[in-house]
């Protein structure tokens, strides 16, 4: 090899040596020389640059002068140009580059984001983060500015909605659809805007309504939930479109009237049936006629009822209105227990007259309503009927 690793240049023969040796001028030994000698000089930097750096050149301490001005990118760059005369270019603006990628003069919310705080700040749980312009600092307090929060995308009503995927604190529920329950984070919160009639089913653990009673919403009804607790949800405000407190906007229309006597129950011997129905609205209200149990009318909603029956029996007759009554095979004065009856009331065969029994009370979701008779036999039908209506709320 023509150098040794350090720079120092080695001839493989010495002509001097030879001829001390008896070696003489050989064609053979001459080539060799005069070869290493070529292959050095190839291995050498050329002046007019025909030979570029195989690897990088250490300088040893010492500098390169007269260096020219870089122009291209690949170039490099000279004292003057870097610290006397600085010129760059516009900087190049990159939306999200690689975290490893430095080179943009614009770095991206994320760049900055993972390689400058992540490293640069430890983990807070203080609120905030507030600067000054000079200093910053984590902060619990919103003082000096206005929260300014967003309105999300519409979430479409569903029998459980989740709010905590919303994408602001402000939506809108579209459709009529039944809703038992809403996934919110616990203590987070959201305004809700409804933009059709459907039914909020309250439940005492999960979905807490005001009035602890279910909600029939109106379009532009707006409401405000918060989490409460695990898997919980509570509306803690509610407020009409039409400006209507809740407890009277819920009383709604409900009733059911029937009359005309169709006699009773094959089973259930002492409760009137009915042959026609002349209203029978809304939902609070359930009603059917049984052959065997004769006519029911079973509350869904826990509110404030007006009942009235009315029956002639041309005979002497006690009668009324019983709840959850076990015992409809008999007249309510004897075998009908008192906290079972509503109303009583009685007919007397001389007067002729039909005979009413009236009553105004709290009734609630899961009773059931009946006619009692007494169990006459008498079956007239031009003066029996019944009739309840949902009055009010809850108290």
């Amino acid at each position: 090899m023509p150098f040794n690793g350090v720079g120092v240049f080695t001839r493989v023969y010495q002509w001097v040596q030879d001829a001390a040796n008896g070696i003489f001028v050989d064609a053979t030994r001459t080539d060799t020389d005069s070869n290493d000698i070529a292959a050095g000089l190839t291995n050498c930097v050329t002046r007019d640059g025909q030979s570029p750096w195989l690897a990088n050149i250490p300088a040893n301490g010492f500098k390169i002068t007269g260096l020219a001005a870089g122009v291209n990118t690949t170039d490099s760059t000279n004292y003057t140009q870097v610290f006397n005369n600085p010129a760059f270019n516009s900087p190049t603006i990159v939306t999200d580059p690689a975290l490893t990628d430095n080179s943009s003069l614009i770095p991206s919310t994320r760049w900055v984001t993972q390689k400058a705080f992540q490293t640069a700040l430890p983990a807070q749980t203080l609120g905030f983060l507030r600067s000054d312009g000079t200093n910053a600092a984590f902060t619990q307090t919103h003082t000096g500015y206005a929260q300014n929060e967003v309105k999300g995308a519409d979430i479409a009503s569903a029998a459980t909605i989740n709010l905590t995927t919303a994408t602001g604190n402000l939506i809108h529920i579209t459709g009529t659809t039944t809703i038992t329950a809403i996934t919110i984070p616990s203590g987070a919160e959201r305004e809700v805007v409804f933009d059709g009639v459907l039914t909020l089913t309250y439940n005492a653990t999960t979905l807490i309504l005001p009035t602890a009673a279910n909600i029939i919403t109106a379009a532009g009804d707006t409401a405000t939930i918060r989490g409460d607790g695990s898997g919980n949800a509570r509306v803690v405000k509610y407020q009409r479109a039409n400006g209507q407190p809740l407890a009277n906007a819920q009383i709604g229309d409900h009733e059911v009237i029937v009359q005309t006597g169709n006699g009773r129950g094959s089973t259930n011997t002492a409760i009137r049936r009915f042959s026609t129905i002349s209203v029978n609205v809304g939902t609070a209200i359930t009603y059917a006629d049984s052959a065997t149990l004769g006519a029911s009318f079973t509350i869904n909603e826990t509110g404030i009822y007006a009942i009235q029956y009315t029956d002639d029996f041309g005979t002497n007759v006690i009668m009324g209105i019983s709840r959850n009554s076990t015992t409809n095979n008999a007249a309510m004065n004897g075998s009908t227990p008192a906290a079972e009856r509503i109303a009583i009331s009685g007919t007397y065969s001389g007067l002729g007259l039909p005979s009413n029994a009236v009553r105004v009370t709290k009734l609630t979701a899961g009773d059931v309503i009946r006619p009692n008779d007494g169990g006459s036999s008498s079956n007239t039908t031009t003066f029996a009927f019944f009739s309840i209506r949902k009055i009010g709320p809850a108290p």
